[in-house]
């Protein structure tokens, strides 16, 4: 479901997201429809981070016809490639690569590209690291892209978080994911490389018990 187990109680409302085994790699996960599904999230200023981002997600996709948003925290007025407030994890549809933009002001934007295709139908951990300096992507526990971003978010009075859709009053709805989503995760801290390491092992751990489990 799309309840919030970190104790901040940032719980979401659904959207046409289908739960299930299938769309899981951890228990139930999420599928979206590519079209009309999403997870949207009330906002409260444990969403509204800085200079001190962990962001984590499994995800599932072979769809390259468009981006798709992994989550954003963003302001009424963002369209992609323009400038807003906030802060987005998007897959670029023509390379699958993963792109991490931030926004402080009016007039620009810094983002980071990673350089895995994730788009390939099977199951991927991303994740997405943020210090204030440097944004640094890890792929099923393996570093693989950083790169230099002072652009350290800054907010409005109003933001609209969301799990697999872009969404701001000048766009609307867009980018939908089309997938499956598991164990989404926003950390106001900075995991190290050896925790995202024992992160993936032991997500995988997990894994090979819930497929013996399966295989009885």
């Amino acid at each position: 479901d799309a309840n919030d187990s970190s104790g901040n109680a940032n719980n979401g409302t659904s959207t046409s997201i289908t739960y299930s085994l299938a769309n899981g790699k951890i228990g139930q996960g999420a599928g979206f429809n590519g079209t009309s599904s999403q997870i949207s999230l009330v906002d409260t200023a444990s969403l509204h981070l800085t200079s001190s981002i962990t962001l984590s997600a499994w995800v599932k996709t072979s769809y390259t016809a468009n981006y798709q948003l992994i989550f954003s925290a963003l302001d009424t007025n963002s369209t992609a490639g323009t400038p807003y407030l906030g802060f987005y994890l998007i897959i670029n549809q023509t390379t699958g690569y993963c792109v991490f933009t931030t926004g402080n002001n009016n007039s620009a934007a810094t983002s980071t590209t990673d350089n895995v295709n994730v788009c390939t139908g099977l199951w991927r951990n991303i994740i997405l690291t943020y210090d204030g300096s440097t944004a640094r992507f890890y792929n099923n526990g393996s570093a693989s892209v950083s790169g230099a971003n002072t652009r350290v978010p800054t907010y409005p009075s109003t933001i609209y978080p969301r799990i697999g859709v872009w969404y701001a009053s000048r766009l609307g709805n867009n980018y939908f994911f089309n997938g499956s989503m598991d164990e989404v995760i926003l950390e106001s801290s900075v995991w190290s490389a050896e925790k995202i390491r024992k992160y993936y092992t032991y997500t995988k751990g997990i894994l090979k018990k819930k497929k013996k489990t399966l295989s009885k």
